[in-house]
């Protein structure tokens, strides 16, 4: 049986620790509050060297014992991936990949099979990894004003997961800052603020969205973050999710053959161009000599499409089986750009290598050129 390895963060190091006889605890049956237990520590105060080394063995603790139990569920649930979903332990909350919530605790599956944004399993495995690697950056800062999702990434016979603590507390109504349908809200000036400094001290920059109705906003992070207030018992705290892409892609040097992607065309007449080859960040031409703008892209199972319809345009039924969404107007797919996803710039070369602020959403192969999506690029899994 292959040895399992886990990922872990918490305030300490980044971690990876190994098990070789991995075994399914049956008396864990309680559903537990991790982010809660973590939450406690985190915000609780060190005011002198005594209480900042009694809570590191806090949060050690509860890190280990977090893992221990993700590292049981997903060995289990592994061990029962062939059999029919009635006859398995756990049961899915979603397919394609799935996702489960057991023992307080949400195991998904890194795979490719939802979209087809990662050019296959490995790219999605490797865009777990780049995951834990933003969540510590963001640790690292030592600001506990922000709660972050108690987090580890679990690989064990082939398979990788990402295992984080299940939020109960949020939903739709504490969602102030991020994606709302098409729209990107920044509700409270508080929490704006608060991210807009954990953003900046690890040297990622402001972009913008643009909405359907040209509606635009600025904002920090990736285009799927969410930040959410909850108050309870008279404490406000505030949550950041979804940070996993926080760091922009590595831009290639001049001397290195720049990456290439297929350009698919679809005319609303329903002609299809034959498929052409092109580079990364280089399509000004391929855009402009179709009358349309390289901006607004959204990632799809068949690569980053751009439309220059809206919802009265005519639709596009080739463009739509093609890309597995609604089409309208003319379009336009990049394929083979999924590298953008985890191909990412590691925090400490932000730190030494730029004195500016990174756009984290830039879509061009030469990162510093200011070419960036202005819509989120996928829809990521929600804690609600």
């Amino acid at each position: 049986m292959a040895e399992p390895s886990r990922y872990v963060m918490y305030p300490v190091n980044f971690l990876h620790v190994s098990s070789s006889n991995p075994r399914f605890r049956a008396e864990i049956n309680q559903a537990l509050n991790w982010q809660d237990e973590f939450d406690t520590i985190w915000l609780s105060p060190t005011n002198n060297p005594q209480e900042q080394l009694m809570r590191l063995a806090k949060l050690k603790s509860l890190s280990d014992k977090f893992c221990s139990t993700s590292l049981d569920l997903t060995s289990q649930i592994v061990s029962e991936i062939r059999l029919p979903k009635e006859k398995r332990s756990f049961k899915p909350r979603s397919v394609n990949p799935e996702r489960y919530v057991e023992q307080g605790i949400l195991v998904e599956f890194c795979s490719d099979v939802e979209r087809g944004i990662y050019g296959g399993d490995r790219g999605a495995y490797k865009a777990a990894k780049r995951h834990m690697v933003a969540l510590q950056s963001l640790v690292d800062q030592k600001q506990p004003e922000l709660c972050l999702p108690l987090t580890c990434v679990v690989t064990y016979n082939g398979f990788r997961t990402l295992c984080s603590a299940w939020i109960p507390d949020i939903n739709a109504r504490t969602l102030q800052y991020g994606l709302e349908g098409d729209k990107f809200v920044c509700r409270d000036q508080e929490l704006n603020g608060k991210i807009e400094r954990i953003c900046r001290s690890v040297r990622v920059g402001p972009h913008n969205f643009k909405g359907r109705d040209n509606s635009s906003q600025t904002f920090y992070g990736p285009g799927e973050i969410e930040g959410h207030i909850v108050e309870k018992k008279g404490v406000k705290k505030f949550y950041l999710l979804n940070m996993g892409r926080m760091m922009p892609p590595i831009s290639l040097p001049k001397s290195v053959q720049p990456r290439s992607c297929t350009a698919h065309v679809f005319e609303t007449n329903g002609e299809v161009s034959e498929p052409s080859d092109c580079v990364v960040g280089q399509t000004a031409e391929l855009f402009t000599s179709h009358g349309m703008r390289e901006e607004g892209g959204v990632a799809t199972k068949s690569g980053i499409l751009f439309t220059n319809g809206g919802e009265h345009d005519i639709p596009n039924p080739r463009a739509s089986a093609f890309t597995g969404r609604e089409v309208r107007g003319k379009a336009i797919v990049l394929e083979g750009t999924g590298t953008i996803f985890f191909e990412l710039h590691r925090p400490e070369v932000l730190q030494l290598g730029s004195r500016n602020p990174q756009n984290t959403c830039y879509f061009s192969s030469d990162a510093l050129s200011g070419k960036f999506l202005t819509q989120s690029l996928f829809t990521p899994p929600r804690f609600w």
